[in-house]
């Protein structure tokens, strides 16, 4: 009783069931303007004229088009009247300020015939198709440009006002009409009148009808031989209306008026158009009524503006009908099981009701079907439903067993469990099979289920009750073979030899599937299946050779959440996912999708929650309620997909400081280039479908960075750059309509990040040329330096060895003369002698320290030689002189050559003097890495140097001038040795 009451409550309250959608929407931009006309250009753009001035669209900004030009001061176009592209792609404007021409982004203005001083006021422009001449209405006269060519050349008219309509005919004849309603017609060497009387309104010409047709906003006409009109169909009472201007395509015209859509066609070989009407709503009650014209762009999508009202809408058409099935008493409903019961009634499962439909009234209201179980109502939610050929109605519900319906009653029974663990296990979906056996798939495998003994039973094989945990739905091919969707991958389940196939990410060849998460699933006659998973959108599996299709939103879809599949048709495959119906060509792979703008109430689809009729129309249900989609048939050849432009990039400039916006003028990509302190880069996009761009999705990636992968960018339609290391790079972009239609081509940008200047290659050559000049000049600085000291020390010694030397050899002599001379000598002469040897013997050790010229190893050695013979060898010494790894051209620093040979000196003489015992005195000279090594040893017994230690401070004086080390001492078992280590 209280869900009756419940019920009624809301049918008094008299909530009524959501309205279709609106045909045409406003657009939010260009309903802004005052617009007289729309045009396309090669590329796909939109120009505009409007009381505003000329802006181009596309889709997501309107660029004035002093932001287009070379030159934007000399703009000064102001209030547009007309738009034409010729056949060079160059946009002629009309305007109240005359006639311009924009040709790449340099804008000129042209001079008329008969133009005065100031400039006239342009009323039609239109290029003819075939002799590609434009002719200008303006003032009141007439000019045409030879194949859009200069100068422009007047046309004679006997017209006595401005022509405010032109329209092509013939080979190079014009159709005008005038602001009087006077007709001409001609070619562009003169215009004649057509004497019509044109009292019934202002009426339009049909090019190439005989007898002339003339189309007023409410009514056909025909031309009579005495200039009559004769009324021969209408499409709305009253009289026509002024400003009168339908829009054109081949065979049709179309206007709006008196808020209805007039269409007219000519079919080939009838006389009379057929009309069709339909109501549009552009204005609000009470608002005063205008005449819309209708522009259809290149895609088919048709736009509608009037001058006389701010505004510009576009219909939201589509080629497949769409309806709401609405309920009573509810006002919405989320949607779960959807099907037909026995009797023919449909049956919808929602959450909170439970809805059915008359059999034979398929417009009728979805209506509540109250379910009990045990006596009592109950709130089931039914996920799938199944029905034998004996009427029996099965259902699988969330969260509970298993049950059977009875559709008269809606009593509720349950199924009992039979072989199952005690833990909780929940029904998912329900499949009968060609042989007509009862599958169900639940949250711990399948199950059999046995209508007779109103049981469900574990699938007998223990494998597969195990791999098909969580079966989320269940599908059985034209071959008997039964395919399991599950959170754990896809399985192929063969019931008459229990073989069971698994397809998952964790698997390879064939058998690898890219998803563990399906959702549902369509068999196809081939044997090959079609999956639509929650993660990775529609994918079409060949269980010999693996995924043959994969449909993501990088292909077109809105979303890669794919809970349904029925099929459309023979070569047609339809899917509800979480953001709209899609649609799929298998014989051209033409995917499109539906949403709120084709009549979806919402556009979040349920998983499961679909059906397809005898009729072969489909039911999808959602959050939005059931939707009937009656599919029209399919287009011979698809839509051509919309392009993918570049239409602007902002840079940041560091050279200025400065942020800088660049419109592109054509459909062609530039390379670009980033200076090294360039903040950022940001690329704008755009798709020539128009339909829905804040719905389209974009993506890219960089080539050349190291990681190319693509990179979504969603709906939005600027791709920001910023950071990139120097080098050549390649963007490449892609973009999806929102109808879900791939842009027909893939747009690249070459783009090159130059370098800081001090990482450029020019840059480290020329540092490194600087300093191999340094170096160099140091170089010839030193060596000069040095052959300066080497001529310095060789004259030095030259002068030592000339003078001194020579004085001191005479010296020398004399004294040897004078001891020979004295038959006893005295201590004195003795020492004079001695004396005046060692200053000898001083003079030439200092005259080769100082001469460059023994700066080598060779004369090192033979210094080192004629000390042994001149010390050692007089005191008894046997002399061993060795050396390892030094050649005699090795060159020698002179302060090292010095010390090494003052050092040597000093330890053989104090051998000579104090090892009073020793016959033999060794004496090596060795490099090794970094090192240069003296040692004098001598054997007999240890003796030390002179009493008073000065000859050992000396050595180790030397040592350390030359940063090296000096021991001296005894031999462990006999001997004295010497050893200095210098860094070499």
């Amino acid at each position: 009783m209280r869900r009756f009451l419940f019920l009624l409550l809301l049918a008094l309250l008299g909530a009524a069931g959501p309205g279709r959608a609106q045909t045409w929407q406003r657009d939010p931009l260009l309903g802004r303007l005052l617009i007289h006309e729309l045009v396309q250009d090669s590329a796909g753009l939109l120009w505009v004229a409007a009381d505003e001035g000329v802006f181009r669209y596309d889709g997501y900004e309107l660029v004035p088009l002093p932001a287009l030009t070379s030159r934007p001061g000399q703009a000064g176009i102001g209030y547009a009247q007309a738009l034409v592209f010729d056949t060079q792609q160059n946009l002629w404007i009309g305007s109240a300020n005359g006639l311009f021409c924009l040709r790449g982004r340099e804008l000129m203005r042209i001079t008329l015939p008969e133009q005065g001083a100031v400039p006239p006021r342009i009323y039609a422009l239109v290029q003819h198709p075939r002799s590609h001449d434009i002719w200008v209405s303006y003032d009141n006269h007439l000019a045409y440009l030879p194949a859009g060519q200069l100068p422009a050349r007047p046309v004679p008219s006997p017209l006595r006002a401005p022509a405010t309509w032109l329209r092509p005919d013939g080979a190079a004849d014009m159709w005008m009409v005038s602001v009087l309603h006077e007709l001409g017609h001609g070619p562009p060497a003169g215009v004649a009148a057509v004497p019509v009387r044109t009292y019934l309104g202002e009426l339009q010409p049909v090019p190439g009808t005989q007898p002339l047709q003339l189309v007023g906003s409410n009514a056909l006409y025909e031309a009579q031989p005495d200039g009559e009109l004769r009324e021969v169909r209408r499409w709305l009472p009253g009289p026509n209306v002024n400003n009168f201007s339908p829009g054109t395509t081949p065979g049709s015209w179309q206007w709006v008026v008196a808020r209805q859509l007039v269409e007219l066609t000519w079919p080939a070989g009838q006389r009379l158009p057929t009309v069709a009407r339909h109501p549009v709503a552009f204005e609000r009650e009470g608002q005063l009524s205008r005449q819309y014209t209708v522009y259809t762009d290149a895609s088919g999508l048709r736009w509608s503006a009037s001058p006389g009202q701010r505004g510009c809408f576009k219909e939201r058409a589509t080629a497949t009908g769409v309806d709401l099935l609405p309920t009573r008493p509810l006002r919405s409903y989320s949607t779960r099981a959807i099907s037909r019961l026995p009797d023919g009634r449909l049956l919808v499962s929602a959450y909170g009701a439970t809805l059915v439909q008359a059999a034979d009234s398929p417009r009728a209201p979805l209506r509540p079907l109250p379910l009990t179980e045990a006596g009592r109502p109950t709130d089931a939610v039914l996920l799938d439903v199944a029905t034998t050929p004996a009427g029996q109605v099965f259902f699988a519900e969330e969260n509970h067993a298993f049950g059977q319906l009875d559709p008269r009653t809606g009593q509720v029974t349950r199924l009992a469990w039979t072989g199952t663990s005690s833990e909780f296990t929940s029904s998912l979906c329900l499949l009968r099979d060609l042989r007509g056996r009862l599958w169900g798939g639940t949250t711990r495998g399948l199950y059999l289920l046995d209508a007779a003994s109103q049981q469900a039973r574990p699938y007998p094989d223990a494998a597969v009750a195990r791999a098909g945990q969580q079966i989320q739905k269940l599908a059985a091919g034209p071959d008997g073979i039964l395919w399991l969707a599950t959170k754990h991958g896809l399985y192929r389940l063969n019931p008459a030899t229990h073989a069971l196939t698994h397809y998952g990410p964790a698997e390879t060849g064939p058998r690898r599937f890219p998803t563990d998460d399906v959702l549902c699933l369509w068999p196809t006659p081939d044997g090959r299946v079609w999956a639509g998973t929650r993660d990775q959108g529609l994918l079409l599996l060949d269980p010999a050779r693996g995924v043959a299709e994969h449909l993501t939103t990088a292909s077109g879809l809105l979303s890669n959440t794919v809970g349904t599949l029925l099929p459309g048709g023979p070569n047609e495959l339809w899917g509800g996912t979480y953001a709209g119906l899609l649609r799929y060509n298998l014989r051209t792979r033409h995917l499109s999708v539906l949403t709120e703008e084709d009549g979806l109430a919402d556009a979040e689809f349920n998983r499961l929650s679909a059906w397809r009729e005898a009729d072969g129309s489909l039911l999808f249900g959602g959050v939005g309620g059931v939707c009937r989609v009656r599919p029209a048939p399919a287009p011979a050849s698809p839509p051509r997909p919309p392009r993918l432009l570049l239409t602007a990039y902002t840079q940041h400039l560091s050279a200025l400081d400065t942020t800088r916006t660049t419109y592109l003028a054509g459909p062609a990509a530039p390379a670009l280039t980033l200076a090294p302190h360039d903040a950022f880069l940001e690329l704008s996009l755009a798709l020539t479908d128009y339909r829905a761009p804040e719905r389209a999705r974009f993506q890219y990636r960089l080539r050349g960075s190291g990681d190319s992968r693509w990179r979504g960018l969603g709906t939005a339609h600027v791709v920001a750059l910023q950071g990139l290391p120097a080098g050549e790079y390649e963007l490449e972009m892609q973009g999806v309509s929102a109808r879900g239609e791939a842009a027909r081509n893939l747009l690249r940008v070459p783009l090159r990040v130059q370098a800081l200047w001090w990482r450029q290659p020019w840059a480290w050559l020329l540092a490194a040329a600087i300093v191999a000049a340094g170096l160099y000049v140091v170089h010839r600085r030193r060596l000069a330096r040095v052959r300066h000291d080497e001529r310095l020390r060789s004259r030095i010694a030259a002068d030592l060895h000339d003078e001194v030397g020579t004085l001191l050899t005479r010296v020398n002599m004399q004294a040897e003369l004078l001891h020979q001379a004295q038959p006893a000598p005295s201590p004195a002469f003795d020492r004079l002698l001695t004396n005046s040897r060692a200053a000898a013997s001083t003079m030439r050790d200092i005259v080769w320290g100082i001469d460059a010229q023994a700066d080598t190893v060779g004369a090192l050695l033979d210094r080192m030689r004629d000390h042994l013979d001149q010390t050692a060898a007089p005191a008894g010494l046997n002399t061993h002189l060795a050396t390892d790894g030094l050649p005699d051209a090795l060159p020698l620093p002179p302060e090292l050559r010095q010390h090494l040979y003052l050092v040597f000196k000093e330890a053989v003489t104090n051998a000579a003097r104090h090892a009073r015992q020793a016959t033999d005195l060794w004496v090596s000279l060795t490099r090794a890495p970094g090192q240069l090594r003296l040692e004098v040893r001598n054997n007999g017994p240890a003796a030390g140097t002179s009493r008073s230690g000065m000859g050992l401070r000396s050595m180790r004086q030397r040592a350390e001038a030359l940063r090296g080390t000096l021991d001296a001492g005894p031999e462990p078992e006999d001997g004295f040795r010497v050893r200095l280590v210098v860094p070499f």
